[in-house]
This record gives C-alpha cells, structure tokens and sequence, in this order.
C-alpha cells in the first residue's frame, strides 16, 4: 500500500500566510486541519494582535499629529514604529 500526499498547506506555510492581514490568521483558527496545530494557533493568534497594536497605534498617532508643533515628532515616530511592527 502506497501512502497519498497529505493535501493542504504545511504547518510553515499556513504561519506564513496568517502574517498577510488578519483574516487569514482567524480563517486558520477556525479551519479543522489547521487550528489543532499549536504553531499555526501560535503565528494566527500573534498575527491578529501585531493587527490590533497597530491600529492602536495609528489611532494615537493620528491623534497626536493634530496637534501642530508635535506632528514634527509623530512623523518620524510612525516611521520608525511601522518599521517595526513590519520587521515582528
């Protein structure tokens, strides 16, 4: 007997693909196959908080560069904090 090729996405590559926006990572935490996985639960679960924190923190930033002589700081601030978050 001849064993056939698990069908679907590796673990590796499922992580992968929660990072792309959040609703990969919750189609993964819902999905059978994937979300007995702990690292694929891992990555989905970090994916979807890195999302939050960074909404969070363009809402503060988009508060905060309102006000005229403190845009000056914000600016470069977002920069670096986006790089960031992209480089997680």
């Amino acid at each position: 007997m001849t064993e056939s090729a698990p069908s679907g996405l590796s673990d590796n590559g499922a992580g992968t693909l929660a990072y792309i926006t959040f609703i990969p990572a919750i189609l993964f935490l819902v999905m059978p196959p994937y979300n007995k996985s702990s690292y694929v639960r891992f990555h989905a679960w970090q994916s979807i908080f890195l999302n939050v924190l960074g909404v969070a923190v363009f809402i503060i930033f988009a508060v905060l560069g309102r006000i005229p002589l403190l845009n000056l700081i914000v600016i470069p601030g977002m920069l670096v904090v986006y790089l960031g978050l992209f480089i997680l």
